[in-house]
Parts: C-alpha cells; structure tokens; sequence
C-alpha cells in the first residue's frame, strides 16, 4: 500500500514539474508596416490564426488572443502590439509568458512581406526569426509558409516534439477573407458581437472552410447566450424584488424592446391585479402606463377583440392621456383587422367543408385535412387559428400525409406561425426537432435568421 502512494505521490509530482517547465508563448499583434495603414486589423487575423495552428504542438502552451487583447489595453501598447527588447519583460510578466512571438506585415500592389520575432521575454533577446514572401493574389499558400516558418522557430523551445500542423489547402481563403476575419476580431473584442456575427457568417457563407471563423463564430455566440443569460436573470431578479413604477418600466420596456409581447402581455396583466403606487406627488396614473404597455402587447399578437374592448375602455377612463392618440390608433386598426379577419375566415368555410367531403382526408380528425385547413388559415395570416389545426398533425407518420407532404413542410409551417405569434419556446422546440430529425433540410438555413431574432 506504501510502494502504491509513493508511486502515486511520485508520479503527480513528475507531471507537475514537466507542467512547471512547460514554455509558455504569446502571440502577439503583428505591426503594420503597409502605406497608409492598409488593413490595420491582419494583425490580429495572423496572431489568431497562428494560435490556432501552433496549439498543435502540446509541448509548449499558448496565451488565448482575448487574454493578450485585455492585456493590451491596460497597457495601451495599441492596435500593433509593437514589443521592444525594454518592454517585452513587462508584457511577458504581465500574460505570464517566457517567450513572445511578435513580428510585421507589409503590403504593397503585388505582394505580402511577414517577418517573424521570436523573444525571450524574461532576457530582452531575440532567440529566433523568420521572414516570408508571398503573392497577394496566393495568400492562402503565404498563410501556410507563415505558420510553417512559425512552428519551426518555437519548436526549438520543445525539442523533438514535432511541428504544428499547415493551414489547409483552400483556395476560397484570401487576403481579403482574412481581413474580414480580423475585422469581425475587432469588433469583437469592441463589444459590438451582434456585428462580429455578422462578418463571421458572412466569411463562411463564401469560405465554408475556413475552419477559424467557424471556431470564433462559434465563440461569439457562446458569448451572446452567456449575456443574454445574465441579462434575463437580472431580469427576473427585479421580477422577483417587487414591483415599483420604476421597475416595472424597467422589465416592461425590456420586453418590449426584445419584442416578447407574449411575455410582455402576461407581466401586464400580472401587475394589474396588484399595481404599484404612484411616486407621491407626480400625478401619475400608474394604471394608464400599464394599460398602455398592455394593449401594445395585445395588439402585436394580434388579439383583435382585446385591443377592441380594453382600448375602449382606455380611451373613456383616460382623456387626457399622453398615450390616447397612440391607443385610438391600436383601437382603430384592431376594428379593421378583427373586420377583415372574421371575413376571410368566413370565407374560407366553403373551402374547408370542400376539404372534408373528399373521400381520402376522412373528416375533421384527418392529418390531412388539417393541414390543408391550418396551410390555408396560415396563407391568409391567421396565424393563431392555423396553429390550432397544425400544433397536433403527428408528422412522423408519413401515411398520415399526402404523397406531396413532407413532414419538413409541416413542421415549417408551425414554426412560422408559432413565429408571427411570438411564442419563442413553441418556435424554439419545432426548430430543435427539425435540427436532430431533419438535419439536411434546406429549411433550417431559412430559419436560422429568426432563430437569432428569438435568441437562444
């Protein structure tokens, strides 16, 4: 039992000093050195990208970019990361790195100029260099001959362990693919992740391979859902506190502005029951505000004869209301909305009996024939009748179906409605059955952009 622990206790011990003297190297931002400061943030596309392939190699560890960014800025070394022999052991100490990769990058009409500097950050002294030459119009091989010539001057601090691996061989991977990349680097680390997003998926839309911006994109949205997590929790923490006017405003306007009237309708209807006091002295009818907050809802979905009655109501008790030209105008368009509707639902009832006296749709309890009623309804925007019709159709039993149905098409159809009536967690769990039973569809790609309107 001794000789076991001392074996134990031994080996933890060999892995922890092999772990102790494992070099640690940070890649830095690569300087500018182009006329006019063309495509100032390559930079940080090369430094990435450089992490990325040099990881291969487990011998040596490598500072994450989003580290060297916040490092960056508490010393405003800037957007070039430029590290002289004076300040490369403060830089070192500060990411905790014995070695900083670093060097420049210089564009002219033709070609591309890289050079590479190994530093020992701890000695002030370069330890290693490299400098490569490419066509413009051939970046994806100057990315290659970068990273290799990159992996071969820190693979000297790690003997015999191999070398990273080469950028793959894809002819979609440009200069100019490479400077959007960079670009949607910067405007994540500025905070603005909605518009890395953007550029990130754009890169891939015409790049599929370009496995890096898969990585941050992904990234990018990790960090979206990690915010929006926090910011529903703060949320419903001041739910959950109590309900003042100034509270309210606060969960109300952000409902509102995230345009969850499902929510936004039920909070309402929830502080209408038990509303908070007016602040002493400011005259305010705390109902008013309230009530203004819960037509809006009601009228975005679409809940006609609510708006009709409630609004009335609004407009007799609150003549003088700030709010009552806004309200009369809900009042107005829900009259004719709720007109209009009633008219194509009644019309479309000569249809619908057609529908049932087909022999093949066997009456209302039909798979079929309820999608032809709930497709119909859906065609003429009346989204929450469709639903009733649509929400129970068992797509997974295909002889249920007509020959021209697919099960896609049927669950298509519920998202869109569960969509148009603001029901994210009903549009939410339809899009997570057609990702795990469909995932070839070329529907979900159709999806996807009002999957990130919802949000995760």
């Amino acid at each position: 039992m001794c000789k076991k622990l001392f074996l134990i206790l031994f080996l933890t011990a060999v892995c922890a000093a092999s772990s102790q003297h494992q070099p640690t190297v940070s890649v830095l931002y690569f300087n500018n050195l182009s006329p006019e400061n063309e495509h100032p943030n390559l930079g940080k596309a090369l430094a990435e990208i450089l992490i990325s392939d040099l990881s291969a190699n487990t011998s040596l560890l490598f500072v994450e970019r989003e580290q060297l960014e916040k490092i960056m800025r508490e010393i405003a070394l800037g957007q070039t990361g430029a590290v002289d022999m004076e300040s490369a052991p403060e830089v070192g100490n500060l990411l905790g790195a014995q070695y900083l990769l670093t060097g420049t990058y210089m564009l002219d009409r033709r070609s591309v100029v890289v050079t590479l500097r190994l530093i020992h950050s701890e000695q002030g002294t370069i330890v290693g260099s490299g400098r490569v030459r490419g066509r413009r119009n051939n970046f994806r091989r100057l990315l290659q001959r970068v990273s290799t010539e990159a992996s071969d001057i820190t693979a000297k601090l790690a003997p015999h362990t191999g070398t990273a691996s080469p950028l793959p061989s894809n002819p979609d991977i440009t200069l100019e693919t490479a400077v959007q990349y960079g670009n949607a680097l910067d405007r994540k680390d500025n905070g603005d992740l909605p518009g890395a997003e953007a550029v990130l998926s754009s890169i891939l839309s015409v790049s599929p391979e370009f496995h890096y911006a898969n990585i941050s994109l992904e990234q990018v949205r990790q960090r979206i859902r990690e915010a929006s997590e926090r910011h529903d929790d703060v949320i419903d923490s001041i739910r959950g506190t109590g309900t003042t006017i100034m509270q309210f405003n606060q969960v109300a306007s952000n409902y509102m502005s995230q345009m969850q009237f499902r929510e936004l309708f039920a909070y309402c209807l929830e502080v209408r029951d038990n509303p908070p006091s007016s602040p002493q002295g400011s005259g305010m009818n705390v109902l008013e505000i309230v009530d203004y907050y819960l037509l809006t809802a009601a009228s975005n979905l679409r809940k006609w004869d609510f708006v009709i009655t409630h609004g009335d109501a609004f407009l007799q008790n609150n003549p003088g209301s700030p709010y009552f030209p806004h309200v009369r105008t809900q009042v107005r368009m829900a009259a004719r909305q709720y007109e209009r509707e009633q008219e194509r639902e009644k019309s479309l009832l000569s249809e619908f009996a057609h529908y049932k006296e087909i022999g093949k749709y066997n009456g209302d309890e039909s798979h079929i024939y309820r999608y032809m009623v709930g497709a119909r309804l859906m065609d003429n925007q009346l989204y929450e009748r469709a639903l009733e019709y649509l929400r129970d159709i068992d797509h997974t039993r295909p002889e249920f179906l007509a020959e021209n149905i697919r099960p896609e098409e049927v669950l298509f159809k519920r998202f869109m409605c569960f969509y148009h009536n603001f029901d994210r967690a009903g549009a939410s769990t339809v899009y997570d059955i057609l990702v795990t039973q469909y995932p070839d569809t070329p529907i979900l790609s159709a999806l996807e952009p009002i999957m990130d309107f919802f949000g995760d």
